[in-house]
């Protein structure tokens, strides 16, 4: 039942968070902000995954939650 209540704060991202989405079955959470991306528990708040220094602008959760897929734009000069 929903109730409203913060279930977890997740910090851990150095400026704000450009995007978030749950897998399908909302046991993990993405989030991307700025030069890095986190992988987190859904239930727990804790980080399963971090990667620095990349700049994904964009990820999919597969329909099974069990893989992610991520976009990443480099500058090409």
């Amino acid at each position: 039942m929903a109730t409203g209540n913060l279930l977890a704060d997740l910090n851990g991202h150095h400026g704000s968070v450009e995007k978030a989405v749950f897998s399908p079955d909302g046991k993990r959470i993405a989030t991307v902000s700025g030069g890095s991306a986190i992988i987190w528990d859904g239930m727990t708040g804790k980080t399963i995954a971090r990667f620095s220094n990349s700049w994904f602008s964009d990820f999919k959760f597969s329909p099974d939650g069990n893989r992610i897929v991520a976009i990443r734009f480099d500058t090409v000069k």
